[in-house]
């Protein structure tokens, strides 16, 4: 029995071929054989790489519509304080001040966001998703949990504001593992949570959920299928960042 240690570290990827580093297929310099069990010992992967809010998600966007006339308001990609993301919002909100009034808050007692018409004119709210992506969109993150609103000229946000991107995600490498969920129909070699913030800590072992795959019958490896998922099974979007990470592979 042999123990070995393989080291990956994206930042080495074809990223011509591969440019979301969260998809892509690593080939090996040459062919592992006999590999009867693997695990995942470590991986660097930091909390800030995995954008809150990101136009590839689908989330950094909404629409205002007035008197038939829809304005999309935009906000940069990126991670938000609470206070940062009011004055982002207000900050494209101003930019239709020649045709409405709006303003947007953050009540710190009642936890709640509210958009306003100060004149009083009516105006709706469209928070969908322009995508279609299974992910929460930009009025959810602000605690709305309609994707609609008419009607009026005030909505208050019925939910707190969520402004961290998830408790975990899930990692994949060939479909090995034995970590299984609700959502997606592939199984996967980790669980590995995230703390809310800015935090940039790298991921260590005490949040890392996994387990040594055993190989029914010994196995030849040459490349490695890898992905990343959101914890709502949405495939991970990391165009411009890497991370690494070590499996432990025993063979015969």
């Amino acid at each position: 029995m042999t123990i070995v240690l393989l080291n990956v570290d994206t930042s080495f990827r074809n990223k011509t071929t591969y440019p979301n580093a969260a998809n892509y297929t690593h080939t090996l310099s040459s062919t592992i054989s006999n590999v009867t069990s693997l695990e995942l010992t470590s991986i660097e992967l930091t909390n800030i790489r995995y954008q809150t809010f990101n136009s590839l998600l689908g989330n950094t966007s909404f629409n205002v519509i007035f008197n038939s006339v829809t304005y999309t308001i935009t906000i940069p990609g990126g991670i938000y304080a609470i206070v940062d993301i009011i004055i982002a919002i207000q900050g494209q909100l101003d930019q239709l001040r020649n045709i409405l009034r709006l303003q947007i808050t953050y009540d710190t007692i009642a936890l709640t966001t509210i958009i306003t018409e100060l004149t009083g004119q009516i105006f709706s709210l469209d928070f969908t998703n322009p995508l279609g992506y299974n992910a929460y969109t930009l009025g959810y993150r602000l605690g709305y949990r309609s994707n609609t609103y008419s009607s009026s000229s005030q909505y208050i946000a019925e939910g707190g504001a969520i402004m961290f991107y998830g408790n975990y995600i899930y990692f994949n490498i060939n479909n090995y593992g034995t970590v299984y969920n609700d959502i997606m129909s592939s199984s996967c070699i980790a669980k590995i949570t995230t703390q809310p913030g800015l935090s940039a800590d790298y991921s260590t072992l005490s949040n890392i959920y996994t387990t040594v795959y055993t190989f029914s019958v010994p196995t030849n490896i040459s490349t490695l299928n890898i992905q990343l998922f959101d914890w709502l099974g949405n495939q991970g979007q990391l165009p411009y960042d890497d991370y690494s990470f070590t499996l432990q592979l025993t063979t015969t």
